[in-house]
């Protein structure tokens, strides 16, 4: 099972302030619309990261899926190849 966790970043900075806007558990497309939701709703101000954790192995594993300052280039990539 994989536990996605949203976390908006402002300015896409992790170094700048966050919060954690949801977690699904294997659903990486709602994570994904969810940070494009509320980085629209916040004005482009706030960017998501999306941050996987893995408890099937041993010892559990954490992944990141979308990186906050990376995010509009590879939501672009997915949605060109859903079309």
């Amino acid at each position: 099972m994989k536990i996605y966790v949203v976390t908006m970043y402002r300015w896409g900075d992790n170094e700048n302030h966050s919060y954690v806007v949801g977690a699904f558990v294997d659903d990486l497309d709602k994570a994904v619309q969810l940070g494009h939701e509320v980085m629209e709703y916040r004005g482009g101000k706030y960017e998501p990261e999306i941050v996987s954790f893995d408890n099937s192995t041993d010892p559990p594993r954490m992944t990141i899926e979308r990186e906050a300052s990376d995010f509009h280039k590879k939501l672009e990539f997915k949605n060109i190849h859903l079309q």
